[in-house]
């Protein structure tokens, strides 16, 4: 859903199911070696405004 082009909020709305919990799993899914490059170059922006921790942003290894 998120080569569609939905954010996390739209598709936590379209699966009925809790933001937090698809936040989770997209970070799950980056772990796992999944190519989210498309959904970071959509957020980045979005990401940097909260100043995570390394650990939990998308744009480091």
């Amino acid at each position: 859903m998120t080569k569609r082009g939905l954010d996390a909020a739209q598709i936590s709305a379209a699966k009925g199911i809790h933001l937090n919990l698809v936040l989770v799993k997209l970070l799950e899914l980056h772990h796992l070696g999944y190519d989210l490059r498309h959904y970071h170059a959509q957020h980045h922006a979005f990401i940097e405004h909260f100043k995570l921790p390394r650990y939990f942003r998308f744009d480091v290894a």
